[in-house]
């Protein structure tokens, strides 16, 4: 990408760096506080921190909170030192800017002595003073937030702290709240936002089968049922409806129901390789051995075509239903005393796995990656390419320590493999140890490495 060099072009960048920060209508700040006087304040406990053409390189909270995008308000933390420690930030800076601007625009102005010296001076000079407003703003804000932080009140006004959910209005702010509150563990508070969803739009499908998947995380499976059935009601072809009743009629013990409920979602959609894993799952706990293992190859099958790649955009769902499916297949066959089939649909597992793995370090889900290394390595810990893989995969996060210490493990496993020896020296050589480095590399090509 070219670097944005123009006088008009700094100043789309400067108007796109704004638009990241602009709060979504509809949705509050995550510090909100409310006077008796009905006056309502709100403050960012989150900032960008570096910057390039199109805004910060990443979002930042005090305590810790990082994201590579501009995160939701409701996904920020609500600490009130988080959200002071950003408006100390911008109020010391507002002179400073000021300064820098001024400087910036008058030595622009003398420099470039044509048609756009005027219009590039003022641009700065008008940044300047604009940075210097938003600092005095901050100021302002900065004595409000500690007047309230020490005693309770904003200009000498008692206040209160407002409940996020009680600002949001919007169906689809509401539905992402709860998603929010669900990845946190706040299951009482997401059931909540479901509710008030519910009680906007009581013929909210999505948000029906939402709560019910939150009431069977709580281990609440009649109520989870009562919201499942619901939104089938609302809509019989829901098949993620379907397939969250038969798991939750499942973790009860009613088999047959759940058989019934994966049979409906087939209806619906007969090559789903989601439920035909499911249906395994049932049919395996009721000692239906050969026909549990025909559900889990209808999986395999289904989805190795990427069939459910509609269904489910995200790519590596489907390559995990058939790793899930081979490998609770093994343990079928090895339940029927098929031991050398069950090695070997175990050993098809593990290489999916790898290769899953290997598809989500290429794509710099490195901690994703990791977990399905260890996965492998949790099956078969002599599963020598598992260990290989995940040393790649550590070095690439710069966790040298960790990752020489896979690589030992695999030349432990394998004291012959020039691969082993080969990686072992590239991450060497990465992590400063070029001698070493060397002396692993010779030892790599004495086993026949070429490079």
């Amino acid at each position: 990408m070219k670097r944005i060099c123009s006088v008009t072009g700094k100043a789309e960048q400067y108007i796109k760096y704004i638009k990241l920060e602009i709060i979504p209508a509809g949705i509050p700040m995550v510090v909100i506080l409310r006077t008796i006087d009905g006056e309502v304040r709100s403050y960012e406990t989150v900032r960008g921190e570096g910057g390039g053409e199109y805004g910060p390189d990443k979002y930042v909270t005090k305590c810790g909170m990082e994201w590579k995008r501009s995160p939701n308000p409701y996904e920020t933390c609500d600490h009130i030192e988080c959200a002071i420690d950003i408006l100390r930030r911008k109020a010391r800076g507002g002179i400073v800017f000021l300064l820098i601007f001024l400087l910036i625009g008058i030595a622009s102005f003398l420099i470039l002595k044509d048609e756009f010296a005027v219009i590039t001076a003022g641009f700065f000079i008008f940044a300047g003073i604009g940075s210097f407003v938003s600092s005095s703003r901050a100021e302002n804000k900065l004595k409000e937030l500690e007047e309230y932080n020490y005693q309770g009140t904003i200009n000498g006004i008692r206040a209160f702290p407002v409940d996020v959910l009680i600002e949001l209005i919007d169906e689809k702010d509401l539905l992402s709240y709860g998603h929010f509150l669900c990845g946190k563990g706040r299951y009482d508070d997401a059931i909540k936002a479901f509710n008030k969803v519910t009680g906007l739009n009581p013929n909210s499908t999505s948000t029906w089968n939402e709560k019910g998947k939150v009431l069977k995380l709580q281990n609440r499976h009649n109520d989870a049922i009562i919201a499942f059935n619901r939104a089938l009601e609302l809509d019989p072809k829901f098949i993620d409806a379907w397939n969250n009743k038969g798991m939750a009629l499942y973790d009860q013990g009613e088999y047959d129901k759940a058989v019934v409920a994966y049979d409906n979602a087939l209806k619906v959609k007969p090559k789903y390789a989601r439920t035909w894993y499911n249906k395994g799952l049932v049919l395996y706990a009721q000692g239906k051995y050969h026909e549990a293992i025909l559900a889990y190859d209808k999986a395999i099958k289904n989805d190795s075509k990427i069939i459910d790649a509609l269904f489910d955009k995200d790519i590596f769902f489907d390559k995990s239903i058939i790793i899930d499916s081979l490998y609770d297949k093994s343990i079928a066959l090895r339940s029927l005393g098929q031991i050398k089939e069950a090695d070997e649909t175990l050993d098809q597992a593990k290489r999916e796995l790898n290769c899953k793995g290997a598809d989500l370090a290429n794509c710099k889900l490195y901690l994703e990656a990791i977990q399905a290394f260890d996965k492998i390595i949790g099956i078969d810990p002599k599963f020598i390419c598992a260990w290989i893989n995940k040393s790649i995969t550590l070095s690439k996060m710069g966790r040298f320590g960790e990752a020489i210490g896979a690589i030992n493990q695999a030349i432990e496993i394998n004291p012959e493999s020039p691969r082993a020896w080969k990686y072992k020296g590239i991450i060497l050589k990465k992590a400063g140890q070029k001698a070493d480095s060397k002396l692993v590399l010779a030892r790599a090509r004495e086993l026949g490495y070429k490079g």
